[in-house]
Order: C-alpha cells, then sequence, then structure tokens
C-alpha cells in the first residue's frame, strides 16, 4: 500500500505529472510544516507546496503528486497514450 501524503517525512520522495507540459519528474521533500509539505522537483527545478493530503495521489489542474513509483509511471503511460 502506498504511502499517504500526510505520512510524508523530511528526504522522501514524491512522483510529479506536470499537465501543462506533459513531464514527469521526482521530487524530494525538503521542508514540513504544519500542514503544508514543500518539495524541490529535480527535473523541472521548482519548489511547490501542497498540503498534507490523507491519500496517496493528489491532482490539481496543472499536476499530480503520488507517493508510489510504480503508479505514477502506469499513470504517465497512460497520459502518454492518449495524447
Amino acid at each position: 500500500m502506498a504511502k499517504l501524503i500526510s505520512d510524508l517525512k523530511l528526504g522522501d520522495k514524491v512522483f510529479v505529472i506536470n499537465n501543462f507540459d506533459c513531464t514527469f519528474d521526482i521530487a524530494e521533500v525538503i521542508e514540513l510544516l504544519d500542514n503544508i509539505i514543500k518539495f524541490q522537483c529535480y527535473l523541472n527545478n521548482y519548489t511547490s507546496y501542497l498540503w498534507k493530503y490523507q491519500e496517496s495521489r493528489h491532482e490539481s489542474s496543472y499536476k499530480i503528486v503520488f507517493t508510489d513509483e510504480n503508479e505514477a509511471i502506469e499513470e504517465f503511460k497512460s497520459i502518454l497514450n492518449h495524447n
């Protein structure tokens, strides 16, 4: 079972699909605040914030964040096949 976003710790990896430019990125949790997680993406080199959701996947209009690498890869493949 995938880790919940709310259970992420400093240094954990998350997997990000950017819906605007259809890229896949790996990010690292770099800061934990009361209700927010800050993570740094490697490929796109940007910092982003995420609420501590009680889910393993969170989708917004511009990105999808996963805690499970395999789930993220399968979703990205599916997106590529439909474009």
